[in-house]
């Protein structure tokens, strides 16, 4: 090779990184002597971040009793590894039947949830999601008096999100009924043994058997 000759060096980037010494498309310029070798050329390589929001719905208890409360409960997470900022709005329509008992949206996180008959729409200007970092939206109390299971969906949008697969997700229903109870009676006498012509005093006693097992 000959002496003290200078050289061009640059790189292709593999998709999601970024190029940041120097500033990508720039190159570096390395001046080569006799038996020499260059090491260490940085080009200073960032993988580039990306805000990936998901959403999940979930039910209190599950499963729950036929006829008694439960709650729908929706929560936001980043699971992106750079920062979500806002605004981002979640969706969720209420199945038909479902009739609401009370309603708590998370307004300590800043989501504002205007009341509406049977739609959900939930919206935060003001919260950036960090990697990792969840929130929950609202839950909601009510109970369902049409058929024996449901389904349920929420969405989320927001013009930051890189990723719309995880955008959406349901919930099936499926109720237990509730439990039966077993009851027994027993009768008494007082006194017993009974006098011939004395008073006597019979007494009627309903016991609810505990479940076993």
């Amino acid at each position: 090779m000959p002496s003290n000759q200078t050289y061009t060096v640059s790189e292709t980037l593999q998709a999601g990184w970024t190029q940041t010494f120097p500033a990508a498309p720039g190159s570096h310029t390395v001046t080569i002597g006799p038996n020499q070798t260059v090491n260490n050329i940085n080009f200073g390589n960032r993988q580039i971040g990306k805000c990936e929001l998901a959403i999940k719905k979930t039910i209190d208890p599950n499963p729950p009793i036929s006829g008694q409360p439960f709650a729908f409960v929706v929560k936001v997470t980043n699971v992106g590894n750079a920062p979500c900022p806002p605004t981002t709005t979640v969706t969720d329509n209420l199945p038909i039947g479902f009739m609401v008992t009370s309603f708590y949206p998370n307004t300590a996180g800043g989501w504002t949830c205007p009341p509406g008959p049977a739609n959900i729409v939930c919206n935060n200007p003001t919260l950036t999601l960090q990697p990792s970092q969840s929130s929950t939206v609202f839950v909601v109390v009510g109970t369902f008096t049409l058929g024996a299971g449901i389904e349920n969906c929420a969405e989320l949008q927001n013009p930051n999100d890189t990723n719309p697969n995880n955008n959406k997700d349901c919930v099936k229903v499926a109720f237990v009924p509730p439990p039966k109870c077993d009851l027994q009676i027993r009768k008494s006498v007082n006194p017993d043994p009974v006098q011939s012509g004395q008073p006597v005093t019979f007494t009627l006693t309903v016991d609810s058997i505990p479940k076993r097992g």
